[in-house]
């Protein structure tokens, strides 16, 4: 076990634990109110009563989607008296598009997403809405956990050939980018930017701030500072660039299917010809080259000397 200053909770596996016994059984209805009601009654605080069906409505409104229920649907909901009421109610907010647009925000905040490039100048991002729509459909479409990480570190390296995973790697350019430097600051610039990637991968995935590292070690930091350079690499080919993204995913999947159905036979033809046939030839062409038959000669040029067309100086070859 390593030692309690080094057991970083967002470390720790995840494990089952015991629910906590309690003094009111009857309140506590799940687990998750077991363990609200065993803190409450440790510090002999007596539960809130249980609220009306308007509040209740009110407040999975407001918590859900961001927005209050109208007349109607409190009044539905009210006369509603079957056990399904609240569940039916909770299903439908979140099939609603307001719901990943809600919750999304949260995530947006913590990867730092920004519709500009900061600093004194300011430009817009014309096409940084790609990324916050993937969160938005992440949420809807309640993708896994491991692909919504993955797809942010490297969608276009998993998925190439998925839009919404494409979307995804904005993460990465979500935030500040100075539009006005120097030669001399590209460098300095870029590993500022590589440092704020790698900052936002550790405080919204792993749970700990990591951006001391970059200058030194920390007596009781969990990532030193040699881990940290060996993180930061993985970014070092990580570039900002557009490319071209259907947006329409429905129709670009159709499109991409009827592509590959028309090319189906060309690429089992490759596939046949570089598993039947080329080694064999290969095999040939190897021997007769070996023999010089048929084959040309490698020829090494020797290098005269060499000029300069910048103003340096010619070095004759030695």
């Amino acid at each position: 076990m390593p030692p309690p200053a080094r057991a970083f909770w967002s470390f720790q596996p995840l494990k089952r634990v015991e629910l906590p016994s309690v003094k009111n059984e009857k309140w506590a209805r799940t687990g998750v109110d077991r363990f609200l009601l065993a803190g409450m009654e440790k510090a002999e605080v007596a539960p809130n009563p249980s609220v009306s069906k308007s509040q209740l409505l009110r407040r999975l409104y407001l918590d859900l989607i961001g927005l209050p229920p109208t007349p109607e649907e409190v009044d539905a909901f009210i006369k509603d008296e079957t056990p399904e009421a609240l569940a039916t109610v909770v299903d439908k907010l979140l099939a609603l598009p307001r719901y990943g647009e809600r919750w999304g925000r949260h995530w947006l905040d913590l990867a730092r997403f920004a519709e500009s490039h900061g600093f004194e100048h300011d430009y817009d991002r014309p096409t940084a809405y790609h990324y916050r729509d993937f969160v938005i459909q992440a949420l809807n479409e309640d993708l896994p956990f491991d692909s919504f990480v993955k797809w942010q570190l490297a969608g276009d390296e998993l998925a190439p050939n998925n839009p919404l995973a494409l979307k995804a790697t904005g993460f990465l350019a979500a935030g500040v980018h100075s539009t006005q430097i120097t030669e001399r600051e590209v460098a300095k610039h870029r590993y500022d930017e590589m440092d704020d990637m790698l900052a936002t991968v550790g405080t919204s995935m792993l749970g700990l701030t990591i951006g001391c590292a970059r200058c030194h070690d920390h007596k009781f930091d969990p990532i030193p500072q040699r881990d940290y350079y060996r993180l930061l690499s993985a970014f070092t080919t990580t570039v900002r660039t557009e490319i071209e993204l259907p947006t329409d995913t429905e129709t670009y999947r159709k499109a991409r299917a009827a592509f590959d159905a028309e090319h189906a036979p060309l690429t089992a033809a490759l596939k046949k010809f570089e598993t039947e046939q080329l080694p064999a030839r290969f095999a040939a062409w190897e021997k007769t080259s070996a023999a010089g038959a048929g084959q040309g000669v490698w020829m090494l040029p020797d290098v005269i000397e060499s000029k300069s067309q910048g103003g340096g100086h010619d070095h004759p070859a030695s």
